[in-house]
């Protein structure tokens, strides 16, 4: 059956999340076996099973799924990219786990999971390590180049593609409480105001996924505030 259509094996993997059961084992290994299939399937398809997979309560088990069967390398292999890349202080987590732990805590809204999903995609691509210390230089603006990259080759409209980049280049902002009300309008009017909302629900997400606990939550709802007073 995965031979005559290889994305079954996505579906397999989005049906034991949503109905809630495991894989048997000789399926996985199936699954394993047959994973380079999947480089047939057109791009859209592929589109589709993996907003499907992102819209379960907690997308992380299964693509922790395809991560272990094969699937990630062929599907999405700039997120294996991340495996096992340790970051820096401010991270408890690694770069693949951070991204999955970012993808879990966010509401599920396909424009907000495919930000989490993509807000740190290239930060291995872009990784020094200085004086000991790993740093990302630029790693939201090299994300969002990825991720129109990625997206465009699986047919992602180009409205979705340009709202999910939008969101992903500016996740970094600056919220800290000495901030000018003119320095918060530049930030309105440089993502623009119908992201506002967005991007501010992804930069929590992105917060509680650095693992370390939720003391920036009273600095970021006083800046949605702020946002909320100059819009």
């Amino acid at each position: 059956r995965f031979q005559e259509d290889p994305l079954r094996m996505m579906r397999a993997i989005r049906f034991s999340q949503e109905l809630r059961y495991s894989i048997d084992p000789e399926t996985l290994m199936a699954i394993r076996s047959l994973s380079h299939a999947m480089r047939e399937v057109a791009g859209e398809r592929i589109r589709d099973e993996l907003v499907r997979l992102l819209m379960v309560e907690r997308p992380s088990i299964g693509f922790n799924l395809m991560r272990k069967t094969g699937l990630l390398l062929v599907i999405l292999p700039e997120l294996a990219e991340g495996y096992r890349k340790r970051q820096n202080n401010f991270h408890k987590y690694t770069i693949y786990r951070h991204i999955m732990e970012t993808v879990d805590a966010i509401e599920r809204d396909p424009v907000l999971r495919l930000s989490a999903l993509f807000h740190d995609i290239a930060k291995p691509r872009v990784r020094e390590r200085i004086e000991g210390r790993w740093r990302f230089f630029a790693h939201a603006e090299a994300s969002a180049e990825l991720t129109r990259q990625i997206m465009r080759g699986l047919r992602f409209s180009n409205e979705l593609i340009s709202r999910v980049s939008i969101l992903v280049a500016n996740h970094m902002f600056d919220y800290k409480k000495g901030l000018s009300d003119r320095a918060i309008r530049r930030f309105i009017k440089r993502v623009g105001a119908e992201h506002v909302d967005d991007l501010i629900r992804l930069r929590k997400a992105d917060d509680l996924a650095h693992g370390w606990g939720r003391d920036y939550e009273d600095g970021l709802e006083e800046f949605r505030k702020r946002v909320q007073d100059q819009m």
